[in-house]
């Protein structure tokens, strides 16, 4: 497995997804991310080998949960690949996937005192 040190990776990408103040609900305070651990790790290990054997790169990916203030990094994605083409589109892959696969689930905490699911 390729790592930092590897001469053959030319290409470094990092994705930081972060709490944004704003959504369709209104002004966000915070969210607080909740998931069925065990299982949201075992299906994050599973499209990490399946993106890495498909692009031939390295990925490192976490997504944090408990609660999250507007600024705070949620998900975090580092990919290593010979070159930026199949890095990004690697990164791009992971995060999708990420967001339609893990059973990660947040609420809106909103700055009018409402809390939203989503």
């Amino acid at each position: 497995m390729p790592t930092m040190e590897d001469t053959n990776m030319g290409s470094f990408i990092v994705f930081q997804g972060k709490v944004r103040n704003h959504s369709e609900n209104g002004e966000v305070q915070a969210i607080e991310y909740s998931a069925y651990e065990e299982l949201a790790l075992s299906q994050l290990r599973k499209i990490v080998q399946e993106t890495e054997e498909k692009y031939s790169v390295t990925v490192y990916a976490a997504h944090r949960i408990g609660r999250l203030n507007v600024g705070e990094t949620a998900l975090v994605v580092a990919t290593l690949s010979s070159h930026r083409q199949e890095g990004f589109l690697a990164t791009m892959e992971i995060i999708d996937r990420i967001k339609k696969e893990v059973p990660i689930w947040k609420k809106e905490i909103l700055t009018d005192g409402r809390a939203v699911w989503l």
